[in-house]
């Protein structure tokens, strides 16, 4: 979002600048949605799904007692529960890290 090189992180971007940058990242930013944070979705989003559940519960308390289904479930939200319940990490050895901490970077032009 905010387009700045990492590796200029403790140089010409001061490491508190950074942390100020990542602390405000705006609701939806992509940060948010791979942590699967509440602030993955912004407000409309919420409010959108807040009206499809209410929506799909009115339908359903509508319906003759006799015929309808379950009670509709809710649509999912950012943060409500751990998409995986294990762990979904891999290892890896000190010296594979070494070697791919090492590797070169790639050069991102600044904008």
């Amino acid at each position: 979002m905010y387009q700045l090189n990492l590796d200029n992180l403790g140089g010409t971007l001061d490491i508190m600048r950074a942390a100020d940058l990542a602390a405000w990242l705006p609701s939806g930013s992509a940060v948010w949605i791979a942590l699967d944070s509440p602030a993955a979705w912004d407000i409309d989003a919420y409010l959108t799904a807040g009206l499809w559940d209410s929506f799909n519960m009115f339908q359903w308390g509508m319906a003759d007692r006799k015929r309808r289904g379950p009670r509709p479930k809710p649509i999912p939200r950012p943060g409500d529960k751990k998409k995986h319940q294990g762990t979904d990490t891999t290892s890896m050895s000190p010296e594979l890290l070494d070697r791919f901490l090492s590797m070169p970077r790639r050069v991102v032009s600044q904008r």
